[in-house]
């Protein structure tokens, strides 16, 4: 058996050709049974109405002509016309109608119509005679040896419609027979394919599809040490599983490499993670040291530079001082600060400093700031514009630090003096210090509240 006859697709066209033929087949049948039978029995069934039709005018007709012999009167005159009328129409309905019959019964009814005009002489001159006796001697002379001719041809055709109808129905009744052991072969046959073709979706579709999906499954979770699929037939479910069964050896061997990367990325993360803390503890010994150089630089309540790293920065400047560049050094004293310490407290007191040391950061933005101890700051500006820039600096410090000042519902009145000394023509910090100091006292001994250049005391 070559390999198209295994392919699914192959076996499936032609399972579904079967069932289209059979199916095409059982419906022929079908209409084949029900349209012949509707179309033999509307045949005859007309034709029989119109003989019996014709019979019926005949028969009228005669009746009419004999009522008239009896009584020639105006009426029965009409009645006789009209049913000659009758009689006409009908027998040449009946012989425009094509019949499958023998010739001598054809012939009989185109001798029945070739009596319509004889008859209708007959009728006329009847009609038109004054003398009963004149009317019924035409009457059966003539008239009525017509109608009984008349009647004889419409009975054999009668006789003759019943005989073939009768036949052709015998005929079709064994045709039809047939039909029916040919459609019960058809059902039955159409049955077995349907049963086959639910076996052959279960077996060759529905279950191998099943297994893939289920193979897939595990194959999805990551486990690929599972035995491989195997079908015993060469199909496309063959081919599918093959296909898969290579995918699956080829994880098998990716997952390999992916253990082997995991490994590998797992140890240069543990050695970067070693290096992470092993930065971090530098790190944190560098804050450590900085943290405690701060602390040893700084002012501990509020955070300016102690007298000893203040010193520093101004030695430093006047050691290193650049050509055409000065500094100006602030004294600031903060006025009546034993007062705030014996009416509010020292916790105050404290709160008073740090308040200075706030303001003294908002004024004095990218100075060196410093804290000298107790109530007295200092503030080292280098690069001034000229007096009245600093000036402005002191007004404004003076002004900011005017207030009352809160504690536990009590309050006191704050304020600063400033002394102001410039670096010009002055090459030690002792003489710089001594000049401001000297503008300080100047200010606190003349009102306090207000600031005082050194070089305005000249």
């Amino acid at each position: 058996m070559n390999k198209k006859s295994h392919s699914i697709k192959y076996r499936t066209t032609a399972v579904l050709v079967i069932l289209f033929v059979l199916f095409a087949a059982f419906l022929f049948s079908l209409i084949y049974t029900i349209g012949g039978y509707s179309k033999q029995m509307k045949f005859y069934t007309q034709n029989y109405y119109r003989v019996i039709k014709i019979n019926s005018s005949v028969n009228s007709f005669n009746g009419a002509v004999e009522r008239y012999v009896k009584n020639n009167t105006k009426e029965n005159g009409e009645v006789v016309s009209d049913a000659f009328a009758q009689f006409r129409d009908d027998l040449k309905e009946l012989h425009s109608v094509r019949f499958k019959l023998e010739d001598d019964l054809r012939y009989d009814i185109e001798e029945a119509n070739g009596e319509l005009a004889l008859i209708s002489a007959t009728v006329s001159s009847i009609l038109a005679a004054d003398n009963i006796e004149d009317i019924r001697d035409v009457y059966k002379e003539s008239l009525s040896g017509s109608i009984s001719r008349v009647s004889e041809k419409i009975f054999s055709v009668y006789e003759a419609l019943s005989e073939s109808g009768k036949d052709k129905y015998e005929g079709f009744k064994g045709g039809v027979a047939f039909v029916q052991v040919l459609m019960v072969l058809f059902f039955i046959g159409f049955t077995v394919m349907a049963v086959y073709t639910m076996v052959f979706v279960k077996n060759k579709i529905a279950k191998p599809i099943g297994d893939v999906c289920e193979w897939a499954g595990i194959f999805k979770e990551g486990y690929c040490d599972m035995a491989d699929l195997k079908f015993k037939t060469e199909d496309e479910m063959a081919q599918l599983a093959e296909s898969f069964n290579i995918v699956k050896n080829n994880l098998v061997k990716a997952n390999a490499l992916k253990a082997e990367y995991e490994k590998l990325m797992q140890k240069i993360q543990n050695d970067e993670e070693h290096k992470k803390k092993f930065v971090q503890q530098l790190y944190d010994e560098k804050r450590e040291k900085e943290a405690i150089s701060t602390v040893a630089k700084r002012d501990g309540l509020t955070g300016l530079y102690n007298r000893r790293t203040f010193d520093g920065v101004v030695d430093e400047f006047l050691g290193k001082k650049p050509a055409g560049t000065e500094g100006a050094l602030f004294l600031i004293d903060m006025d009546n600060f034993k007062n705030v310490n014996d009416s509010l407290g020292h916790l105050a007191g404290d709160e008073a400093l740090k308040t200075l040391a706030g303001v003294m950061r908002m004024v004095f933005n990218g100075a060196y700031l410093g804290r000298y101890g107790g109530d007295e700051f200092t503030v080292f500006i280098v690069g001034y514009g000229s007096d009245e820039e600093l000036e402005k600096l002191a007004a404004d410090l003076c002004a900011k630090m005017d207030m009352n000042f809160e504690h536990e519902g009590k309050s006191v009145s704050l304020s600063v003096s400033v002394g102001v000394a410039t670096t010009a023509g002055v090459e030690e910090y002792s003489e710089l210090y001594m000049q401001a100091d000297k503008a300080l006292y100047y200010s606190k001994e003349n009102g306090r509240n207000q600031y005082k250049l050194a070089s305005s005391l000249e």
